[in-house]
């Protein structure tokens, strides 16, 4: 879950401060040489563009280095690595620290220490670390993300009735996502065994999200559980209309479908509820977005073009798996489904 919809406590994990936590001296090994500093992955530049922080690639993860340039010459002056920070003490009192530790999170889509051991913090370790937390939940509140109210709670936020039913909705689908991923990929090694060695060959499933054409089976059986919540969920979808030229190649003329990560329009479908104005969409990772969405309908990522004839069409090829998913989310996560099968999942 990212980092913004966690707990301070769930952010940093199981810790214990004290004074002897703080490093005084650090090893050589900790540094990296510096001579391929640029063949690693940059994470973040500073305003000034005298610092740098890049993916050091370690097999612990995190692993950030935080590299110091200037006069033609770098050094590496500090690092993140599972929840040890370190910053040179000439760098120190720049909110560099707390940098690492945001980036570490946006890395980790979640809690920046990547461990579930007891770890242990200085002061100021612990300090920087609810800094970072603070900071990244109030640019979440600002963009209208959907705060949980515990971790608004715990900065004194308040959240309008609007944010309130967001978060809830952020809550529900988390849940919907985690019932769904078994079941995906569960589905497609059926598929596999099915259609051979062709079909691994062609997705090669281990270099592609989990999410990968799951949109519009997933959104039909998701607007079937929702349906049995009384939550209304009409399902969406688009792609961009494409005019080929002569020499075979597509030039795409309308958006339609999702804005992917990179600025390029894909198929896809989505769930709108109504009621509250409100895009629900958990495999939007697929295009290198967040795995679980909840936005407004305004979103400028999305564009409907499809048809409801259309999309109760395409449906209909999907409806056996569907239903048995729903039936499943009776069995393994919700006692209280009703039989809502029969529900329209459109208007």
């Amino acid at each position: 879950m990212p980092a913004w919809s966690l707990l301070f406590d769930d952010f940093i994990g199981q810790y214990v401060v004290g004074p002897h936590y703080g490093i005084e001296e650090v090893d050589d090994y900790l540094i990296e040489k510096i001579a391929h500093k640029d063949s690693l992955p940059l994470l973040w530049t500073s305003e000034d563009g005298l610092y740098e922080l890049r993916d050091l690639e370690w097999d612990k993860t995190p692993s950030i280095g935080l590299f110091f340039s200037d006069s033609g010459r770098s050094a590496q002056v500090g690092f993140y690595i599972q929840g040890m920070a370190w910053v040179e003490e000439s760098h120190r009192g720049k909110g560099l620290g707390v940098q690492m530790i945001k980036v570490a999170a946006e890395l980790m889509n979640g809690s920046p220490v990547g461990s579930s051991d007891l770890m242990g913090f200085s002061e100021a370790g612990e300090a920087a670390h609810r800094r970072a937390h603070r900071e990244i939940v109030l640019d979440a509140y600002e963009k209208g993300l959907p705060i949980p109210q515990g971790v608004a709670d715990e900065y004194n936020l308040k959240l309008d009735p609007h944010q309130i039913a967001k978060s809830e909705m952020f809550t529900l689908a988390t849940t919907l996502r985690n019932f769904f991923e078994p079941h995906w990929e569960d589905w497609r090694l059926e598929k596999a065994a099915w259609m051979g060695n062709s079909y691994r060959e062609k997705l090669n499933l281990s270099e592609i999200p989990i999410s990968h054409n799951m949109c519009r089976l997933t959104c039909a059986s998701a607007a079937t559980i929702l349906a049995s919540k009384d939550i209304i969920a009409i399902v969406k979808g688009g792609e961009p209309v494409l005019d080929y030229q002569l020499d075979g190649s597509a030039i795409c003329t309308s958006s339609g479908g999702m804005e992917t990560a990179t600025g390029e329009w894909r198929g896809h479908y989505w769930l709108e509820i109504p009621l509250l104005s409100l895009i629900l969409d958990i495999t939007g990772d697929q295009f290198g977005w967040e795995p679980v969405i909840v936005t407004d309908t305004s979103d400028p990522r999305y564009a409907a073009n499809f048809t409801n004839p259309e999309i109760s069409e395409a449906l209909m090829y999907v409806e056996m798996t569907s239903e048995k998913w729903a039936g499943q989310w009776q069995e393994e996560v919700d006692i209280d489904v009703r039989d809502a099968h029969k529900t329209t999942p459109f208007s």
